[in-house]
């Protein structure tokens, strides 16, 4: 059963916003809308994202067309998606082959690594 679960957004100290979602999240239109303004509402500027995509499921082609959006790309330096799962890292990669964000975009499976290459985007 997929949740209907918001994800939980915040600003770490290093400048990071994070996003963990949900097991069993379906990236929506609506969901990746959310987050947009979850990311305006905890700080305007522009910031790297690192996404906890391990509980993802499925993501919808407008969801991810949504990162190419002037007003995704105005607050967004870079995007780490960081799984270890099948599932997770096939998802993954499918965003960054066949959507191409306009920004730097990196699947990993170890967080400090994530969190290292990100630290050049603050």
């Amino acid at each position: 059963m997929l949740s209907h679960k918001k994800p939980d957004v915040w600003l770490d100290d290093d400048g990071i916003i994070c996003v963990r979602f949900p097991r069993n999240t379906k990236i929506t239109l609506e969901l990746i809308s959310y987050i947009y303004h979850q990311h305006k509402a905890i700080s305007n500027q522009h910031h790297p994202v690192l996404f906890y995509v391990d509980g993802v499921v499925h993501y919808d082609v407008a969801a991810a067309d949504f990162a190419t959006h002037n007003e995704v790309v105005s607050i967004t330096s870079a995007l780490a998606l960081l799984g270890s799962g099948f599932l997770s890292t096939h998802l993954g990669n499918m965003l960054i082959w066949y959507h191409k964000p306009p920004f730097p975009v990196k699947m990993f499976t170890d967080e400090t690594k994530a969190r290292h290459w990100l630290a050049d985007y603050c």
